[in-house]
């Protein structure tokens, strides 16, 4: 009789059996292995009923192929190919219903529930028993402790824990003895227990559910075991250093993130060094890049290691844990799933109406489009964001590659943001909720970002950058809710990986507490298995509202669905299901050629174009004459990396690119190559990784030069081809595409482009490349520069997008106004000319070409300014000075710098009664009234930041609107008599915080439309406090972006961004520049020329002379700020005060608090009076919530007490001795 030998307990322990012996039954024959094994159950069993264990294996098909039944010393497998499929009638009289019914015995097993799933799906009988992952749990976790662990805890702690974990590896050859081994330690397990144990043992059991819920977690649990199945037990790390420590530990310094080695109990690490010689251990710690490997034995020092693998599985992640502890509690009846309506409407259609959860309903349809007027989507993405923030519970949004996805999600982000209601985005990739942060970050939503520590330290903090302050890591949340209240004050929206809402820190936190679960974006959807939506969808399902989809069911399938076929996505779903469903339509990505071969060849014509490159140089096949290599699991070709390498380095080594391939052996390949060639080595990505992603220039290794092999996918093609936004170059063999490959995507397209433009137009030769003789998309050779270094033209290096109609003007370092490629610096080009703008007939005659360094010795000492006091309508011409309210302030700098005598000295006076106040200069030039005959002064009208700490958005307004009644004529329709407007930006700010973006937003909406016309213009400042070549081109970068993002539209219409120095002669030459232009009446046509101004601000705050829509808009962010303040402020009196009541301080330490909490109070009653006004003006928009209301009052009262309490302390200090004789002599 064979047998198996078991090396988990050792030989010592006689109680256990060293061999076991293992008989095999056809399916027809169960009833025999029960009574044999029935027969031979061991005498010293104290329990009423015998245990058996059992163990199962699936076939590659996903069908139970083998039963494993354990005793003490005997093992039976049971053989379930080619059985009988049964019927309700006749699955009562298969043999091995006895088995199932388990009246004479107790089935038990490690994971038992699977098993019954699938032998109920085999048998259609019901299955019976305990599993050992419902009965023993971390208290800590409250997840199932592992087979090992069980193991050691129940039966006996000298057991090998490796060798038992080894048992699920699916190693070759092993499959008999590891399933044996399975069930008879499940059967070891069971005979430990008690009898009481046994009899209030949570027991499974599929007749809990109905015939339909069977069959749904059947197919997700089938999946489940398929795709771990497929999963190789030992992989090969990436690494590029390994070092011995004084310890005796390796530290691994990991080079690739997908490959890393983490810490893990169930792996064993396999380290080879320059000898062959294998080196055993594991991972003990993993910090970042860096994994720390305890070794069995010490290694000698120096040695050198140049291959590492890891053997066996890693532990489960959390969504796998939701997801198997979801299994046992529907098999135990802790969990039904008929409670949660989106199980019900995605799964069970057919079942009674779903009741979704209400809550607060949709946004209404009219203000959601208000807020949108200043997004820009076409009408597809439109309508979506539309029914995504109505009441429509389910919607699903298809969206093809660049047809703004990630757009339509923050805009419909930015509605419910506005409207406080909280919403969770989720996606499958880390890169993909990467991408949707940014776009929140440019749509000035504020949110914040969950990112685990494993991605984020040291592999991707790159990505972050720009996003920082609103990233939290999963290590940091504590807790303590007042911790998390305090990161997340006033946010609505939250982003995170689908995988991060079955982390248990969100509920431990307190945060699901704090923003609810009520709204869901899932982006990469069409990547995403639908069954990983059930657990979250009943973990959540008293709180859920809706559900919005996105995705495109062209691109990359889900993982594993070559090796689980039945995988599907909700774009399987949507046919059966009650939704709204939507495709973008406009692709704005891919060059027109491009992308109209992918509308009709993937989307039947249904995708259309927008995009500046028309011609079909947008793409180049290079014929490169090859051959393919086998690499493993995988394939590589030698010649195609040489020729991608002198791409980089004669081509495309200054352009924004990056190298797919569809082989990671290939990618690897590359990566060398470049890295020994020192070149750029991080722009090469394997295809499965780079969906999302874009570069404008695309280098495509596609490797295969006989048989296509997955190139055969649509899916992964369209995937390849629709990356690239400016030029497409694909590295290929031209006979394979003529071939092998001719029906493949890719090979259609090449014969497409033959077609319509002819083969000398498509196809490039590699001789060609390598000798720097093709013409290619975008291609920018290294060529050697002259040594000579000529001046360019004026017109050659300043090109300006201003229309033809309108003056070109250059700013004070002959940078143009444009998005030009090229910049030239004053001490760069020493005699670069800067022209000024034309000039009015009656300007007084100054050079119209001059060098900049001596612009400031010509008029250092023309311009006095002085503080006027405006009455009435002012006479001179009127330049506003608009801010944000930084500290110290940059509008005082510009004006002080005006001053050589330095006659104002605001900044050595207190600011505040500058800075929170609208105030006037007045300047005038000995120059303009001799020469000009211009006797008119110039005002400058300063006004407070929208930034200021001590003041909202709301009080500036209404400060604004105070001065122009006072000095404006309101009875006129128009303000003409303001010529020019200044917004101060600070270039060394790293970002474009929420707040920043909120006072663009503001101001320009006081513009009104159509009112820039080349009157308003951004001062750029802290030019000269920027550290080093690094800040510098950190600035640039900046200014860039300011430029090409932030103000784009209004550039184009004419605004001016200009850089102030900090220094007299800067501030001189833009003035002088300016005046210029706002004394020049043919900048502005008609009735404008007179003047230009500020909307006047209404009636109500916020609301100024231009669209309704927008007012209400504006008021809505003015309303948030306020209330942001608010909570602000309250959580600083509340620090304060839990201070005070802290343990004793000394009188000093009291009194700063006191004063602190006394400034808070003043803060926190200006900003309730200012929000109060606000609400009063417009209750519907900008309701005060109650409590705020309550709080108004008891806020003033505290204001009145410690203003009675300063006024009292006063009189003491002053007065306290005379208060003392008086009251002793009276």
């Amino acid at each position: 009789m064979p047998s198996i030998s078991q090396n988990i307990f050792a030989v010592t322990q006689s109680t256990f059996p060293r061999h076991i012996p293992i008989t095999h039954y056809s399916f027809g024959n169960v009833g025999s292995a029960i009574d044999n094994l029935l027969s031979l159950q061991d005498a010293d069993s104290s329990h009423h009923l015998p245990v058996f264990g059992v163990a199962h294996r699936l076939s590659s098909k996903g069908k139970l192929e083998f039963l494993s039944i354990c005793t003490n010393d005997r093992a039976a497998i049971i053989h379930f190919d080619n059985i009988p499929r049964p019927t309700v009638h006749t699955k009562q009289e298969l043999p091995i219903a006895k088995l199932l019914k388990a009246d004479e015995f107790t089935l038990v097993g490690f994971n038992l529930s699977k098993t019954a799933l699938h032998l109920n799906a085999s048998t259609l009988l019901h299955v019976r028993g305990i599993d050992f992952a419902a009965v023993y749990k971390d208290p800590k976790k409250g997840s199932a402790f592992s087979a090992a662990e069980i193991v050691q805890k129940r039966v006996s702690d000298r057991a090998d824990t490796w060798e038992i974990l080894r048992l699920w590896n699916n190693e070759n050859g092993q499959m008999e003895r590891d399933l044996c081994l399975q069930a008879w330690l499940a059967y070891l397990v069971g005979k430990k227990m008690t009898e009481s144990e046994l009899e209030n043992a949570q027991r499974v059991d599929t007749s809990y559910l109905n015939c339909a819920e069977l069959d749904l977690i059947t197919r997700m649990v089938r999946e489940a075991d398929l795709l771990s199945g497929a999963q190789t037990s030992e992989t090969v790390g990436d690494f590029s250093s390994a070092v011995v420590d004084k310890s005796g530990h390796v530290k691994l310094l990991n080079s690739r993130y997908k490959t890393r080695i983490r810490k893990s109990e169930h792996a064993k690490i396999i380290l080879t060094d320059s000898s062959g010689k294998e080196h055993w251990g594991k991972a003990a710690a993993a910090k970042g890049k860096t994994t720390t490997i305890q070794l069995q034995a010490s290694p000698a020092g120096g040695l050198k290691f140049e291959k590492v693998r890891v053997y066996g599985r890693q532990e489960a992640l959390n969504h796998e844990k939701a997801r198997d502890a979801l299994v046992i509690r529907l098999l135990t009846r802790d969990k039904t799933l008929r409670d949660a309506p989106f199980i019900r409407a995605l799964w069970f259609p057919k079942w009674k109406p779903t009741f979704f959860v209400r809550g607060d309903g949709g946004v209404d349809e009219d203000q959601a489009t208000v807020i949108l007027r200043d997004v820009r989507l076409n009408q597809s993405q439109r309508s979506a964001t539309l029914s995504m923030v109505s009441a429509d519970p389910v919607v699903i949004v298809h969206g093809p590659p660049g047809t703004g996805k990630t757009t339509t999600i923050a805009a419909s982000a930015k509605v419910w943001h506005l409207h406080r209601r909280p919403v969770w985005i989720v996606a499958h990739s880390n890169v993909a909720v990467k991408n949707i942060a940014v776009s929140l970050y440019k749509h000035d939503v504020d949110f914040r970002l969950i990112v685990s520590k494993d991605f984020h330290f040291e592999w991707h903090e790159h990505l972050y950058e720009k996003i920082n302050e609103r990233l939290i890591r999963s290590d940091d949340f504590q807790e303590d809710p007042r911790h998390t209240a305090k990161f997340f004050s006033g946010v609505h929206v939250v982003l995170c990986t689908l995988s991060m809402l079955s982390n248990p820190v969100l509920r431990s936190s307190g945060l699901l507490d704090y923003i609810r679960m009520e709204r869901l974006i899932i982006d990469e959807a069409s990547q995403i298995n639908a069954f990983e939506y059930l657990q979250i969808f009943d973990k959540y399902y008293q709180t859920l509202e809706k559900v919005c989809f996105f995705g495109d069911p062209h691109q990359l399938p889900p993982f594993g669905k070559t090796d689980a076929p039945t995988i599907q996505t909700i774009f399987d779903l949507d046919k059966k299901i009650a939704c709204k469903t939507f495709f973008l339509d406009t692709q704005y990505r891919m060059p027109r050629p491009i992308g109209e071969f992918i509308s009709r060849a993937v989307y039947q014509g249904r995708l259309k174009s927008q995009h500046p490159i028309t011609t079909p140089d947008c793409l180049r096949f290079i014929d490169v004459q090859s051959c393919e290599e086998k690499a493993g699991y995988s394939w590589k070709n030698r010649r195609e990396v040489d020729t991608l390498v002198h791409l980089v380095k004669n081509y495309y080594s200054a352009t924004n690119f990056c190298i797919i391939t569809p082989y990671d052996a290939q990618r690897a390949l590359i990566q060398a190559t470049l890295e020994g060639s020192n070149l750029q080595s991080d722009t090469v990505f394997n295809l499965d990784s780079f969906q999302g992603n874009e570069a404008d220039y695309i280098l495509i290794s596609v490797v295969r030069t006989s048989k296509p092999g997955f190139l055969n996918s649509l899916q992964r093609l369209n995937v390849l081809l629709t990356r690239a936004k400016k030029g497409l170059i694909i590295v290929t063999n031209r006979p394979f595409l003529r071939e092998g490959g001719s029906h493949t995507l890719l090979g259609k397209l090449a014969h497409h482009w033959q077609a319509m433009y002819r083969s000398n137009t498509t196809w490039v030769d590699w001789r060609l490349v390598s000798q720097n003789q093709a013409s290619l998309p975008g291609a920018w050779r290294a060529e050697p520069r002259s040594s000579g270094s000529q001046i360019p033209s004026v017109t050659q290096s300043h090109a300006v997008c201003y229309p033809p109609s309108r003056p070109k003007v250059y700013s004070e370092h002959g940078r143009s106004l444009g998005s030009n490629l090229h910049i030239y610096d004053a001490a760069q080009w020493p005699a670069l000319p800067v022209i000024l703008a034309p000039r009015p007939p009656n300007w007084p005659t100054v050079r119209s070409l001059i060098p900049v360094p001596y612009i400031g010795p010509q008029l250092r000492t023309q311009v006095k300014p002085s503080k006027a006091q405006i009455k009435g309508k002012p006479s001179g011409n009127l330049t506003h000075n608009w801010r944000q309210g930084y500290n110290p302030p940059l509008h005082i700098t510009f004006i002080e710098c005006l001053s050589p005598e330095d006659n104002l000295s605001i900044s050595k006076n207190s600011l505040e009664s500058v800075t929170q106040t609208v105030t006037a200069y007045k300047f005038v030039s000995p120059v303009w009234e001799e020469q000009a005959n211009m006797h008119v002064p110039i005002i400058v009208v300063d006004t407070p930041g929208l930034l200021d700490s001590k003041m909202s958005e709301a009080h500036v307004l209404k400060d604004l609107q105070k001065w122009q009644k006072e000095n404006v004529d309101l009875k006129t329709s128009q303000i003409t008599f303001s010529h020019l407007v200044m917004y101060f930006e600070r270039i060394t700010d790293k970002r474009m915080s929420g707040s920043k973006r909120r006072a663009i937003r503001i101001f320009k909406s006081l513009l009104g439309p159509g009112a820039v016309n080349g009157r308003v213009n951004i001062i750029t400042t802290m030019w000269n406090q920027i550290p080093g070549a690094k800040g510098m081109a950190a600035a640039m970068e900046r200014y860039q972006e300011l430029q090409n993002e932030f103000w784009k539209d209004e550039i184009e219409d004419g605004l001016g961004v200009r850089r102030f120095e900090g220094t007299p002669q800067s501030a001189l030459w833009i003035f002088t520049q300016l005046v210029s232009i706002a004394s020049d009446p043919r900048y502005l046509p008609g009735e404008l020329s007179k003047g230009f101004a500020f909307q006047q601000v209404g009636i109500k705050l916020g609301e100024f002379n231009n669209h309704p829509e927008d007012n209400a808009a504006i008021r809505v962010i003015i309303h948030n700020d306020l209330l942001e303040r608010i909570a602000a402020v309250r959580m600083r009196i509340g620090m304060a005060e839990e201070e005070l009541n802290g343990p004793t301080l000394d009188r000093a330490l009291k009194r700063e608090l006191k004063r602190e909490r006394r400034q808070a109070y003043g803060l926190l009653g200006a900003f309730l009076t200012d929000l109060a006004l606000l609400s009063a003006q417009d209750s519907e928009t900008c309701p005060m919530p109650k409590e705020l209301e309550n709080l108004h009052k008891t806020c003033s009262k505290e204001i009145s007490r410690s203003r009675v309490r300063e006024i009292m302390q006063l009189v003491r200090a002053r007065f306290g001795g005379l208060l003392y004789y008086i009251h002793v002599f009276r």
